[in-house]
């Protein structure tokens, strides 16, 4: 996962929020399930907003539905679990 310096296939901004998480809830290994998980919820709810006003609920509902289904938008727990010591 580690090149010449570089993290691959983990956005930079990740390392930032767990350690935010941590200074909020202490340290944790739950702490970047946790970032995932809200990020998640936002990304679903702000997804739902657009969809909204775009078109009607039922299609909004469909969409998140969608997304969320797709193993896509679940695979940053995966690399965050490459990426944690253990």
């Amino acid at each position: 996962m580690y090149e010449r310096g570089q993290v691959t296939g983990v956005p930079e901004a990740l390392f930032y929020l767990e350690a935010f998480g941590h200074a909020l809830l202490g340290y944790s290994a739950t702490n970047g399930f946790l970032v995932n998980a809200v990020a998640g919820v936002l990304l679903l709810f702000s997804l739902y907003l657009i969809l909204a006003q775009w078109f009607s609920r039922k299609l909004a509902l469909l969409g998140i539905l969608l997304l969320a289904s797709f193993p896509f938008s679940r695979s940053p727990s995966a690399a965050l679990r490459l990426s944690t010591p253990s």
